[in-house]
């Protein structure tokens, strides 16, 4: 049983050795996709209606891993900062996708780390598979025309700072 574990484990985050099929890149529209909220609801995400005149951060990974559990309350970090200047410039989201986990399990994962940012569920992958074939965490940059100018696969490198600095708002910060 701690076998399967292992390797469940490791086959949803990062990973050297294998290569992850791109289904968007840098310069593509984001595309559009479906998730469920915790209480059970849907929401469909599109370019032209929740990405205009907004900076976005669209944030896809798992309860189940390490990469993902040390990268979220990052991203829960600067959410928090954001929300503290709103006031100055609430033109930004983050949308946390869990893709594949259970609402259980991120409920724990966002429990331990006494996290408050919203996140969505993907629990049969459909949104996730809008943007890759494989590997978690993964990040994209969608700038306020619903255009996806940055991603990155893996948690190294990340920082409240410049998740600050993507969404336009490291000024508020300094």
């Amino acid at each position: 049983m701690f076998a399967v574990c292992c390797v469940l484990l490791l086959s949803s985050c990062v990973r050297d050795d294998e290569k992850a099929e791109e289904y968007v890149k840098t310069g593509d529209m984001v595309p559009t996709f479906s998730v469920k909220d915790p209480n059970g609801g849907t929401k469909t995400f599109t370019s032209d209606n929740d990405f205009a005149n907004k900076r976005s951060i669209i944030v896809l990974f798992t309860a189940e891993c390490a990469h993902c559990r040390t990268l979220m309350p990052v991203v829960d970090d600067a959410w928090k900062e954001l929300q503290e200047v709103e006031a100055v410039d609430d033109n930004w989201q983050i949308i946390a996708i869990a893709r594949g986990s259970s609402d259980s399990a991120v409920a724990a994962l966002w429990s331990a780390n006494e996290m408050t940012m919203p996140y969505y569920l993907d629990p049969d992958r459909s949104a996730y598979s809008k943007f890759a074939s494989r590997y978690v965490p993964r990040l994209y940059s969608v700038n306020d025309r619903g255009m996806i100018d940055w991603m990155q696969t893996g948690e190294n490198g990340i920082s409240v700072p410049f998740l600050m600095s993507i969404l336009g708002c490291a000024p508020c910060m300094f």
